[in-house]
């Protein structure tokens, strides 16, 4: 971390409080008071080191899966070995 950067924020987060909970996680707000146009270098920062906080305490990051996806998958693979076995060569017997 840059020694300027505590410079960059005139205030300490705030957390205001849950903004919304999901199937993929919950919703923090907060907020960080920062000097003008310097919120998306303090905003990317904070990012950054929620992350290495969340990885440091083996918190994953939820994803979405798409409804039917696996099952479509499994579909697809389903077909594919179907195909594989119907293009193997055939052992031929000779008399």
């Amino acid at each position: 971390m840059p020694r300027f950067f505590p410079l960059l924020i005139l205030e300490p987060l705030e957390i205001i409080g849950i903004d919304k909970m999901t199937e993929l996680g919950i919703t923090i707000q907060s907020r960080i008071k920062t000097l003008p146009r310097k919120q998306w270098m303090v905003g990317r920062e904070f990012v950054r080191r929620m992350k290495q906080a969340f990885d440091r305490e083996g918190i994953e990051m939820p994803y979405a899966v798409k409804p039917r996806y696996l099952e479509e998958i499994g579909e697809r693979a389903a077909t594919a070995v179907e195909a594989v076995k119907d293009a193997a060569p055939r052992e031929v017997k000779s008399a």
